[in-house]
């Protein structure tokens, strides 16, 4: 299955989550459909990819933290952030353009 498909970011390159390798991660693809890349690594759920307008970053849900909360990495993968750090289950991340 896959979910949460986003929008091409500049270079062409689409966001995804996919259980393909059970749980849902992140995978990035080129738009022809090559250069596919598992961008998070860890053991949780994480869905819902949005891309930042600049196409530099990239905001999703996780449950990593015994929650569900949001977080931010740079377009290669580089510097998974928490951004919410909170209790509360967050969830739909999304940029403000």
């Amino acid at each position: 299955m896959t979910l949460g498909m986003t929008p091409l970011r500049p270079g062409n390159t689409i966001a995804f989550a996919s259980d393909r390798n059970d749980p849902m991660y992140i995978y990035t693809v080129r738009s022809g459909g090559t250069e596919v890349n598992r961008s998070t690594v860890t053991d949780e759920i994480e869905t819902n990819p949005a891309w930042k307008s600049t196409g530099f970053q990239l905001v999703f849900k996780t449950d990593r933290n015994a929650n569900e909360d949001i977080f931010r990495m740079n377009s290669h993968c580089s510097f998974q952030t928490d951004l919410t750090k909170n209790g509360p289950e967050d969830f739909r991340p999304d940029w403000a353009h």
